[in-house]
């Protein structure tokens, strides 16, 4: 599928994971497998074969020595960006424009785990469609908050959705509109680069994947896919513990 590339973003300093880690979250084991060996096995299931890995410098060579495997017995061909600093997820993607050089992209973030596979008409679709596509999620309210700060929010990017279509996203708010999570997976043309150098930093000084997506939404462009199956962002003890324990009863292994 050489017109679209996956992209894995893979970077951030992993500090809702814990302080003493020693290595970049996304190298952690979760079941029988590092992290970042799911969300790479839902972009090769989806038949892409050349991806891009947006980590830190710090880590850069561990992760290559992780992912032989795919490259040797998945024949897999990867490449590295470097993200220098955590400066939000879109920030992490633009690091990518000169390898995506014009072609569609598939991005995951790799601490998401997804139990369902990409379904087959949706990447149809969009290989005819010059639109964006994000993977939705509805959660319960014990799993879609989080206090920081005394401050009590979504965790989460939160769509609100009527008859299947997106009517508005924000961006972790204090009283979510729904409870459809925006999950780490989106489907970008290739003129996305474009949408991140258009916006600003947040309050919390990143470049946020919301606000690109919000872009697309103004021009009709943006389309969902609404999520049946187990999803966890594994980005904290719970969350990697509570996939652990899914993957676990399920018996699933790649």
């Amino acid at each position: 599928m050489e017109d679209i590339i996956g992209i894995v973003l893979a970077g951030g300093l992993g500090t809702r994971m814990g302080k003493r880690i020693g290595t970049n979250k996304h190298l952690t084991q979760i079941y029988d497998r590092p992290m970042i060996d799911y969300p790479l096995e839902t972009l090769v299931s989806a038949g892409l074969k050349n991806i891009v890995v947006v980590t830190g410098p710090e880590y850069a060579e561990n992760f290559s020595k992780a992912l032989e495997y795919w490259e040797q017995e998945r024949q897999v061909s990867l490449c590295y960006a470097l993200q220098k600093e955590p400066r939000g997820i879109a920030h992490a993607l633009s690091l990518t424009e000169f390898i995506v050089a014009g072609r569609k992209s598939i991005v995951i973030l790799g601490d998401n785990y997804f139990e369902e596979k990409i379904p087959k008409n949706k990447i149809d679709e969009f290989k005819k469609r010059n639109s964006a596509y994000i993977a939705l999620k509805e959660l319960p309210d014990s799993l879609l908050y989080e206090e920081k700060d005394g401050i009590r929010r979504a965790r989460f990017g939160i769509a609100k959705v009527e008859l299947h279509s997106i009517v508005s996203i924000e961006e972790k708010p204090i009283k979510p509109k729904s409870n459809y999570v925006v999950t780490g997976l989106y489907f970008y043309p290739s003129d996305v680069f474009d949408k991140i150098r258009r916006i600003k930093p947040s309050w919390r000084n990143e470049l946020e994947i919301t606000d690109v997506n919000r872009l697309y939404l103004e021009e009709k462009r943006l389309s969902c896919i609404i999520l049946d199956g187990f999803w966890s962002d594994m980005g904290n003890p719970e969350s990697s513990y509570r996939t652990t324990i899914f993957l676990r009863e399920k018996g699933l292994s790649y």
